[in-house]
């Protein structure tokens, strides 16, 4: 993805913290597991597991972040630095598209 006016250093820092986060021991990570696609906060794997003949197998972490006051307090406590990593990077991306719409009316 080009010209979406998010600074390169944000995009790196997300990728480091997400590095960090699933190459925890998955004993802190099944802490946040879940099946429930209602959760706000959940750690998932693949969409379907028991039903896919053939898995496309991928790991995420759903977190809720808008407004952020709300749901930053729910966010992962491990690795150290999530909480504030994850947090300036979706303030700083959230700037650039307000922004963006601004700018391209």
């Amino acid at each position: 993805i080009t010209n979406h006016g998010v600074p390169q250093q944000v995009v790196e820092e997300m990728l480091l913290v997400a590095r960090q986060f699933f190459s925890l021991p998955i004993e802190e990570k099944m802490k946040l597991y879940s099946n429930d696609p209602s959760k706000k906060l959940r750690l998932s794997t693949s969409f379907n597991l028991k039903k896919e003949t053939v898995h496309n197998w991928r790991d995420y972490l759903r977190l809720h972040c808008h407004p952020l006051e709300n749901f930053i307090h729910e966010w992962p406590t491990n690795p150290p630095n999530f909480k504030l990593s994850i947090s300036l990077s979706f303030l700083i991306l959230f700037w650039c598209i307000m922004w963006r719409k601004l700018h391209l009316r």
